[in-house]
């Protein structure tokens, strides 16, 4: 690889570059060309530092007590954020000279060239709203849809105008205002404070007066519709490139999500998220620049995107670059911030991460707003509720209905009237709702990723009936609450308190009651009436319950046999002391679930028809289905990950004659990529939405406990090559 030591050089080829024909004015937008993968061989590096690399600045990580992060125009009186950079040598990659190898589709950055522009005065705010903010739409718009991506509306939202001169980095919504480069690692947006953007700017216009509707969000949330948030970046000075403190971007492909570090803004009255990233896997990541940027060309880069494949967070930062001229110019630039919501729906999508307090707290990936303002109990004071546990949630209350988690302001179920629901929902029946005089709506204790839990909020949301019961979501420290001990002595989830105030527990219990207490009253039943159907049903919920998801004993070191899984050998932050498990159990056990989940394929080959899989027991959804599918989602994820299991064994290979395929559970995993919305074929269109969406809700509550090292002590064990780890 060719390395540039000799500064003169590189501005030579660099001018030799702004004089090709290839860097000619056009009439933007246009996409840039795709380039093979080879031509990383090809590309160059240039001199940042005395030596051969560039410096970045990266996170340091705090000591114990602290978080990243710094505050907004206030000073608290106990400071507990830290805000401290390590300088870190890398090469920095000319993104020039490797063509169309990054791309907004594949890398989600992509230079724009021959963009013109009618703004005279890009410190004159009204200039900037009149002229730039329809420009900057269009380019972007027009960048997403050459690489084939429909693009419904792209909306700028404010900006920001730097100088390297500057000195202040906090100048939003100040009129005429620069601000200076940003010289730190980071990403604009985390998977938490992007949606709560996204929500706020129907609630509130930002500094410029632009908003959304509230319609139009709650459209696009509710529908699974993919958004982004695409930041645009401009050289402004028409006489200069940019020659001091360039924008360096990184290959989103090169960073590890459990490297991401949530660095909080805090304000007197809100926190805000960033991304960064801590300095010790800073040798892994591919950084780009493109080298003496005119004021014609844009940097258009994606800082959140709600679709889970492909580039979601570009992580950027200005940098020092000593080859400049010590009389170089400063740098002026503008950067301007957009929304960009597509033609695409997307069959699975994180949820609303506010609504998972559980998931605060980690040092890495995660919600960690601790502020008193958003931290409020809630109480049943209300006639329609019973009397039961007044639980106090972790930071903002929420709440859960059948679209997902939403922002109602109280962990409940939405009125009846106000759900706006039409299809196979009861928001048109509530006076029909089997409910006594003296009777109130049941209310369910939900975590957002117990398995067994799930199976009652699938059953809630494919029977149409999650306004006729409120949800609350729990959190491990609300299971340890004497007034949750008084719902169920056993301190787990699911728990239910009945229509008349009885406390019941055990998924398998819940599940029928709610079926015996409102099946008359959904669009249909998930147990069959026939006795020989209805026993096979139960027998498939039992196996589960038995020999997969439940100790069967209350006292310390007993565990289910799907916690081999996850829990730890050792006591961790993460695993108390009587839930370890020792090497000969762990082995045991994990030999015990591949023993089942043979059984279960088997079972699903006697019912299927011919090579045709829709559901565990044939043709109908039952409470079968309900049970297992959340399990199986514990299991793909966690038996690759920590014991080494074939990536894709609950994944079908889509072979049409299941007896030649290739997966070890053929019948399994058909049904599960069927029910979970990623196979062609559909069991039924109308449930798969819901799958797909309490997979998800699963699969990113264990990321985020990943990304905090919970798995990291069950992979050590899983080396030891005495036992047997792997199946088949």
């Amino acid at each position: 690889m060719q390395s540039f030591k000799n500064t003169s050089a590189l501005r030579v080829l660099t001018a030799q570059l702004f004089s090709s024909s290839a860097h000619k004015h056009h009439k933007l937008p246009f996409a840039a060309l795709h380039a093979p993968r080879s031509l990383r061989t090809q590309l160059r590096r240039f001199s940042a530092t005395s030596g051969d690399k560039a410096v970045l600045e990266y996170q340091s990580l705090p000591g114990p007590g602290l978080k990243v992060g710094r505050y907004i125009n206030h000073t608290p009186e106990k400071e507990i954020h830290v805000d401290e950079h390590i300088p870190v040598k890398l090469d920095v990659m000319d993104a020039r000279s490797v063509g169309g190898v990054n791309s907004i589709k594949t890398t989600g950055f992509e230079l724009a060239r021959g963009v013109t522009t009618q703004v005279k005065n890009f410190r004159d705010d009204s200039e900037v709203q009149k002229y730039y903010y329809q420009e900057v739409e269009e380019v972007v718009k027009h960048t997403f849809q050459a690489h084939g991506m429909k693009v419904s509306k792209v909306m700028v939202f404010d900006h920001t105008v730097r100088s390297s001169e500057a000195t202040s980095l906090n100048t939003l919504g100040q009129k005429a205002s620069t601000a200076a480069s940003v010289v730190r690692v980071h990403c604009d947006y985390t998977a938490v404070s992007a949606p709560r953007r996204f929500k706020q700017l129907s609630e509130a216009p930002s500094y410029t007066g632009v908003q959304l509707t509230k319609a139009e969000v709650e459209s696009v949330v509710e529908t699974g519709q993919r958004y982004a948030f695409v930041n645009v970046w401009r050289n402004i000075d028409p006489q200069n490139p940019v020659m001091v403190r360039p924008l360096a971007v990184c290959d989103p492909r090169s960073i590890k999500v459990e490297d991401y570090v949530t660095y909080e803004l805090v304000y007197d009255n809100r926190i805000g998220e960033t991304y960064a990233l801590p300095a010790d896997k800073a040798s892994d990541h591919q950084w780009y620049y493109y080298p003496q940027m005119r004021s014609d060309e844009s940097l258009i880069f994606t800082v959140y995107d709600r679709k889970l494949e492909g580039p979601r967070f570009v992580f950027h930062t200005a940098f020092d670059d000593p080859a400049s001229p010590e009389d170089a110019p400063p740098r002026m630039s503008i950067e301007a911030r957009t929304i960009v919501v597509f033609d695409e729906y997307l069959s699975s999508y994180e949820p609303d991460f506010d609504a998972l307090p559980e998931a605060r707290g980690g040092p890495k990936i995660g919600i960690t707003i601790e502020s008193k303002a958003y931290s409020r109990g809630y109480s049943t004071t209300a006639s329609n509720k019973p009397a039961g546990p007044q639980l106090r949630p972790h930071g903002r209350p929420r709440c859960y209905t059948n679209i997902g988690l939403g922002h109602k302001g109280l962990l409940c179920s939405r009125p009846l009237a106000a759900s706006g629901l039409e299809s196979r929902s009861y928001a048109n029946a509530a006076k029909k709702l089997p409910y006594k005089n003296g009777e109130s709506a049941p209310i369910f204790f939900d975590m957002v990723h117990s398995n067994n839990a799930a199976r009652i909020r699938l059953w809630l949301r494919l029977s149409g009936m999650t306004d006729a019961v409120e949800t609350r979501m729990v959190t491990y420290g609300d299971l340890h609450t004497d007034e949750f001990l008084a719902v169920n002595p056993l301190r787990k989830v699911p728990a239910l308190i009945t229509a008349n105030g009885t406390c019941i527990f055990e998924s398998f219990v819940i599940m029928q009651y709610v079926e015996d207490k409102l099946g008359d009253w959904t669009d249909e039943r998930f147990v069959p009436e026939d006795p020989e159907e209805k026993a096979l049903v139960n027998l498939l919920v039992r196996i589960h319950d038995l020999y997969i998801a439940s100790p069967n004993c209350t006292q310390p070191n007993f565990s289910h046999n799907q916690g081999a899984m996850y829990l730890a050998p050792y006591p961790t932050e993460h695993c108390a002391k009587e839930r370890t498990m020792d090497r000969p159990t762990r082995a045991a056990k994990i030999a015990e679930l591949w023993k089942q989940l043979s059984w279960l394929d088997k079972q699903i080959e006697k019912r299927s028809k011919g090579q045709e899989v829709k559901f565990l027991l044939g043709e109908e959804l039952t409470h079968a289905d309900m049970t297992w599918f959340p399990t199986i989602v514990f299991m793909e994820y966690m038996l690759p990950k920590n014991l080494g299991w074939e990536e894709n064994i609950f994944v079908w290979d889509g072979a049409e004659d299941l007896a030649y395929s290739k997966c070890p559970l053929p019948y399994l995993a058909k049904w599960y990529t069927t029910l979970s919305g990623r196979c062609g074929e559909a069991a039924d269109k109308k449930y798969i939405h819901e799958f797909a969406k309490v997979r998800q809700e699963i699969w990113k509550y264990w990321e985020l406990k990943d990304a905090d090292g919970q798995f990291l002590p069950v992979r050590e064990e899983a080396k030891d090559p005495s036992f047997k780890w792997v199946y088949p």
